[in-house]
């Protein structure tokens, strides 16, 4: 009984430590919690902003990347309409093809019983020179002087030039 009387005291003491430490280590994981909660609170908003200004210059960069390609585009379609052979044909020159295909020197043309010559309105058929055209009904029957129709093409509206500067 002796030592019953002096466990109790010892044993409550004991017990009365423990939970005195559990309560200081239990205060101070809800103060870490609390604090890590908070971190992490702000780390999202700041990540969170940070993420918005990025999507919006990411928007502006594409708008501006997609506006000057369109540009760029334009300005060589534009170039390849200029060189395409409708241009050319604009300015006064003519397509001649034969039998065979695109006719583009003169023994060739002079060898062809007949030849188209493209214009920019039209093209027409014609015979060289000195060539001695057939028919279907053989070569020593004579063509008549008719010329051949024509064959229009619609005419597309001319591009804009756009700005300069």
């Amino acid at each position: 009984e002796e030592a019953k009387a002096r466990l109790n005291p010892a044993l409550s003491r004991r017990s009365s430590d423990g939970a005195s430490r559990l309560q200081q280590l239990s205060a101070r994981l809800d103060s870490a919690h609390g604090r890590m909660l908070g971190d992490a609170r702000r780390t999202t908003l700041q990540s969170r902003a940070a993420l918005g200004q990025a999507a919006a210059r990411m928007e502006a960069v594409a708008s501006r990347l997609t506006a000057d390609r369109r540009e760029r585009l334009e300005a060589l379609d534009r170039l390849r309409q200029t060189l395409g052979h409708t241009e050319t044909l604009r300015r006064g020159f003519a397509i001649v093809r034969g039998p065979a295909g695109l006719v583009t020197s003169a023994p060739v043309a002079a060898r062809a019983a007949e030849l188209t010559v493209e214009f920019h309105d039209g093209a027409i058929g014609v015979h060289p020179a000195g060539a001695k055209p057939q028919t279907a009904a053989g070569p020593d029957r004579t063509v008549p002087d008719t010329p051949a129709p024509r064959i229009r093409r619609p005419r597309r509206p001319a591009p804009e030039q756009g700005s300069l500067f």
